[in-house]
Parts: structure tokens; sequence; C-alpha cells
């Protein structure tokens, strides 16, 4: 693995060629492409779990702490909805407008690459998978209905209520079958996966790796995430290991080194940067990446391709794991980075 630093003006050269001549590109990437949004991270120093807004699934057990999350979780919608992308989602949508983009996977929930311009979800044709789901919508945890924020169930969050979910309430009974139990009816959460909790949908996710896989992709590019936990890393490693053996490249930007061992024989280049100054970079380039720019952004979103419902498939393994690989499923997801 090469290390390139801002003033590596040869090796930033050789990398924005390689993707210029790159034909499939898969793009991963973390909170730190949103952050100059101001949407802040989770690890760092002013980050929210220094804040003790931890998204855990073990918090969900408990009422004051779940109530308390979830108000994070409508806190981090009502700022995500007023912000623009910054110009690494627009890079990305730039990619995509080449017809270089393969696809891209986040770990973001605040649909900004969305507003970019990218169509998300988890059907075949989608642009970006929000690996993680979104905080602009609400799930129930018994049926998996999917429900908008309105204004009574926001004020409903702020006072730390509980919110049934209208569906289950509605869902009709046998006759003559006794009421139905409080323990029947499902509660209104954010329709994102918290950690140490199974995806609703980690079989789809790992339908669309695999068919990404097959693809051929000849270039990854994991912007602005340390990589921590075992699902993006397996699914990375995943990437870099297909790219690596097709004679492509595997692209690293952030600025500080990816926290597990055993990148830098699958990493060829760490770009120790924060992602819009490199974008920045390539953007004064000229050629394709002129349009890297908050400018050349859609003024309306695409419209997502994930339905109403989120089905109960059981969790499935992204392939077999290695005994060096802390995991590869989507059983511990990152929010964020």
């Amino acid at each position: 693995m090469i290390h390139v630093g801002s003033e590596s003006h040869d090796q930033l050269g050789a990398i924005a060629r390689a993707l210029c001549q790159a034909r499939r590109v898969v793009v991963v990437t973390g909170a730190g492409i949103s952050t100059a949004a101001g949407i802040p991270d989770y690890r760092s120093r002013n980050g929210l779990y220094a804040k003790g807004d931890i998204f855990s699934a073990a918090a969900l057990k408990n009422p004051q702490r779940r109530a308390d999350i979830v108000r994070s979780a409508l806190n981090l919608y009502e700022l995500a909805k007023n912000i623009l992308p910054t110009e690494s989602h627009a890079f990305v949508t730039l990619l995509h407008n080449a017809r270089k983009l393969l696809r891209c996977y986040t770990q973001n929930v605040d649909q900004l690459h969305e507003r970019a311009g990218l169509s998300t979800g988890l059907g075949d044709d989608v642009e970006c998978v929000p690996l993680h789901g979104t905080v602009d919508s609400l799930r129930c945890t018994s049926c998996c209905e999917i429900f908008e924020w309105t204004e009574d169930r926001k004020a409903g969050i702020i006072a730390g209520q509980e919110l049934p979910c209208p569906r289950c309430l509605d869902s009709p009974r046998r006759p003559g079958a006794p009421p139905r139990r409080p323990s029947t009816i499902g509660r209104l959460r954010p329709n994102m996966v918290y950690l140490e909790e199974a995806h609703p949908q980690g079989e789809d996710i790992a339908e669309l790796i695999n068919r990404d896989i097959s693809a051929c992709p000849d270039m990854v590019l994991v912007l602005g995430t340390s990589l921590k936990l075992s699902g993006p890393w397996g699914l990375v490693r995943r990437f870099a290991r297909t790219v690596s053996a097709n004679g492509g490249k595997v692209i690293y930007v952030n600025r500080t080194k990816a926290s597990q061992r055993g990148w830098d024989d699958l990493f060829d280049y760490w770009i120790e940067w924060e992602c819009d100054s490199w974008v920045q970079n390539l953007t004064s380039r000229g050629g394709l990446f002129r349009g890297a720019v908050i400018g050349s952004l859609p003024t309306q979103p695409r419209a997502r391709t994930l339905g109403g419902r989120v089905s109960k498939r059981p969790k499935k393994r992204l392939g077999k794991k290695a005994k060096d690989e802390p995991g590869s499923s989507f059983d511990d997801p990152i929010i964020l980075n």
C-alpha cells in the first residue's frame, strides 16, 4: 500500500488517470463524506457516541435509553433534510453519470446520496445501497411496515412516548378472538439498523454484493470510513480481493489509516486527506472530474426503489468467513462511521 499525502502530486495524478480508465467502480462510503455538510460522525471527539447517543440494539431494551436514541435519530433526520450533499457525494454521482459506477454502498443513514441524484434502495437497478437503513422513515418492530414521519409522531417521540404501529392496531381479528395483547402490537422506530442488530434485509444485500462481484469490478473506492466493524470490513475485503485479482486498483481515502490489520496487501493507495479535499484536487485536473462540484447536483432526488415494507428474511452471511476475518455479514452493522 502506497501512502499518499496532499503533496504527493505524481501519485495523485496516477490515481486520477486510473479513475479515468476504470469502467466498473464500486464505491463504499462512510461518515467522512458527510461531516463537511454538518452531519456529525460517531466516533470522533465531538461525535454522537461521545455525547452518549449510541445507537445500539441493547439500548433499545431499556425504555428510557430507547426514548433517548429515538429522539437522537429524529434530531439527525431533521438535520439531514435541511443540508446539501457534499462534493464527495457529487463525485459519486458524477461517476454514475459517466457510466463508471457499478454501485455505491453507503454506511450512512442521512440519504445525502439520494439527494445528490442516486437512486437508493435494494432493487436490482439501484445505484446506492444504504447498508444500515435511513433516518427518513419509521419501521414497525413487529410487522416491518414502513411509515413516514408526521408531526404527531415527531411530537410523540420528543415527549418520550411509545408509538404503536397503526397497521398492527388495525389488523382484523377472528370473530370471538380475545383482545390483542399489547405484546403483539409493534412499536414504530427509526428505519435504521442499530449496532449488534441483524439487518432485516441482509439476504437482499448479500445477493446484490454477489451480483456485483460477478460483474468483475475494476476499481474499489473506499471513502471516509475507518472500517472498524465486521460488516463493511468484510464487504470491502471481498471487493478488494476481486479487484486485485482482476488487475484493478483499490483506493482508500480517509484522514486516518484503516483500523483493522491486513489492508496493506489489499489497498493499493491510502490517501490521507479529507474526502472533499481529494475531490477538489480531482476537479482541478479538469476533464472527467470537472463536474464534481456542488453546482452540478440535481434539484430533486431520484426516487428510491425500496418498497413500503421490509421482509423478514433470515440473515445471510456474505460468503464463507476466513479464519483471519472478524466477519463479513451485516450482523454487526456500523451506523455512519
